[in-house]
Order: structure tokens, then sequence, then C-alpha cells
């Protein structure tokens, strides 16, 4: 199937003629295909379930604080089953980005759905959120850089010889003094040449930052150095969501991926009611 709103809508829909999340199909009225109607994590959850993938959802209830949201994302970006006093030796002990092969988030808060890519740990000990915001303004510079990026990386092709790390890029958000001296080192040095429904079931400073980034997926190459590239920190800054801004909200609710095997018949049919793990 054809990734698409109206492909899913109608997924979903198909899961309902078979039994299920019958509450679900009550609430919208069994009409997803062609409406505006609200696709949430439960609905998402029906959908993946159906066709035997694996996923689950938990329910956040921040009236003690959001500690225990983000502790569980981070968690679930590094290795879940590590004690949390390990995990903090295991990040001090590693490089700035720690690339996962976890799938992204979905987030959700009343009505509005986010993705979580990843997290940043801070040297006061919280945690950032790395987010993608259906709402949230991409300035031009850096939506125009995405572009790019995106139609080299469709055509297989290349702008520059040098390659870029998603590394190295919050290398340069995460120590920008240290990046601004090798790049004047660089520069006296070389010549003129280029280089390269119901619920159911905001930028920051870059100070006091530690080595500890963690979240999923890369960057491939970049584009020449002639064309102006957007400022790494205030890049990382847009996808952020600290601690301040999920006060905001009481409730939030996840789906994520375990990542294991595709579910039997049996594991299928004994999903068709929408269960959550509420998360204290």
């Amino acid at each position: 199937m054809h990734p698409g709103v109206r492909n899913l809508q109608s997924l979903i829909e198909e899961a309902w003629s078979k039994g299920f999340d019958e509450e679900g199909a009550e609430q919208l009225k069994r009409n997803l295909v062609g409406t505006g109607k609200y696709i949430g994590t439960a609905e998402l959850y029906v959908a993946f379930t159906y066709r035997g993938i694996p996923a689950r959802l938990a329910d956040f209830d921040l009236n003690d604080g959001v500690e225990v949201l983000l502790n569980w994302v981070l968690q679930h970006f590094c290795m879940t089953d590590t004690p949390p006093v390990m995990l903090d030796e295991d990040l001090s002990s590693k490089a700035s980005v720690i690339v996962t092969e976890k799938m992204p988030l979905i987030f959700q808060h009343d009505g509005h759905s986010r993705t979580i890519v990843g997290c940043e740990r801070c040297a006061d000990g919280s945690i950032n959120l790395l987010i993608f915001d259906p709402s949230r303004y991409i300035p031009p510079n850096v939506r125009d850089a995405g572009l790019r990026y995106h139609a080299t990386d469709l055509s297989g092709g290349t702008t520059s010889s040098q390659p870029v790390s998603l590394s190295n890029v919050l290398h340069e958000a995460l120590h920008p003094v240290q990046t601004i001296k090798a790049h004047k080192r660089k520069a006296d040095n070389t010549s003129t040449h280029e280089s390269s429904k119901k619920h159911r079931g905001g930028s920051g400073s870059i100070d006091g930052l530690t080595n500890d980034v963690t979240r999923n997926g890369g960057l491939g190459p970049t584009t020449g150095r002639n064309e102006v590239q957007p400022d790494a920190s205030k890049v990382l800054g847009i996808f952020r969501l600290n601690a301040n801004k999920l006060k905001r909200k009481r409730q939030y609710q996840i789906l994520y991926f375990p990542l294991t095997d595709p579910l039997t018949e049996i594991e299928r049919r004994a999903r068709r009611l929408v269960t959550s793990l509420k998360i204290h």
C-alpha cells in the first residue's frame, strides 16, 4: 500500500470492519475516507496491528512532573533494559551523537500529534526532546537546505565531494567555539579552492550542553560551500522541546514500535481491543 492519508483512512476502516477497535469505530461513525476527521495514536495503533506490525501505546500523566516522560524517552532511544545508572555511565563515555536503530515515536496530546526523533541530555541532567512538529514554523533557509538535501538524496548524487554526517552537524551546534577555531585554522592553511477525537487507551540556548545527544537517523551529502548553510545551533533549536514546554499539558500518549517479530494471527486478534500501558 502506498503511503498517503486516503490509503491510511481506508486501512483503518478495513480494520474496523474486521472487528478492530469497536469503540473508536463508533466514535468516528465508521467513516474516515474522504473526511477531515482526526487520526490519532489509537487509530495508528489499529492500522499497524491490523497489518501485523507490533506497536504499543503508553500513557503519561504529568501531575507528578515531566521527568517520567523524559526519562522514558531517553531509555527508549538507548538500551531500555539498561539500569539508569549504567545508562548514564554509558552515555558519558561515548561521543557526542549516539545513532540508534530505534523507530521514532508518535507523540500526542489534546488532538495534536508530533514525532519524537531523538533526545538531548544537558550538563545539568535535564533532557530535551527532539521533535518534528507539523505546526512548527521552519525558517526558509532551513527549509531550503532540507529540500536541497532531499533532492540530492533522490538523485543519488552529491553537490559536494565531502559528505557531512549528523555527528558533524550536531558537533558544530554543541561546541561552537571549538568549531569556529577549527574553521579558522582550516581557512588559514588552505587555498581558494571550494570545499565542501476522544483520547483513549522551541528553541533553546546551547549553553551548558554536554557531549550527550541521542537521536535516530542521519544526514547525507551537503551542498557546496558557495551556498549559505543554516547555523547548526539554530537548526537544532527548532526541533527542541524542553521540560517547561511539556508542563503546559498534563496528559500525553506515545505510540512506539518494539521492533519485535511480526504479529501472529492469534496476536493480531488479541489486539483488536485497544489498550495502553500507564507509565508512572
